[in-house]
């Protein structure tokens, strides 16, 4: 056995591992941002003196941060520019919905909808 057959062996399931531990941050990460949504929503519903401290939304956030961090570190380099185009595609598809919008209230301002 090569040294380079050696090294592809003894490779393939760090890689296998560094996957499962992004899929993982990523549940994580959502997970808290579903959390911190939650609690920033019941804590705004809530008088000011049962309001839950804003420590919390700032604790959840941080958890947040940390898991997407470790999710973008288990990847390799196509795939951070696959996501960062993916990125791109989305900010360009929700800026074409934002011009629809206005287009659509400029049409119905005239009548021509």
């Amino acid at each position: 056995m090569t040294g380079k057959e050696l090294n592809r062996k003894t490779a393939e399931p760090a890689r296998k591992d560094s996957g499962l531990r992004g899929h993982i941050a990523a549940i994580i990460a959502l997970f808290a941002l579903a959390v911190v949504a939650m609690a920033w929503f019941w804590s705004t519903r809530q008088p000011l003196e049962t309001a839950l401290p804003n420590g919390l939304i700032v604790a959840g956030a941080g958890a947040f941060v940390t898991a997407a961090i470790a999710y973008v570190r288990g990847m390799d380099l196509m795939d951070v520019f696959e996501m960062l185009g993916e990125a791109f595609m989305g900010l360009f598809a929700l800026i074409g919905a934002i011009l629809n919008g206005i287009w659509s209230a400029i049409c119905g301002i005239f009548g021509w909808d």
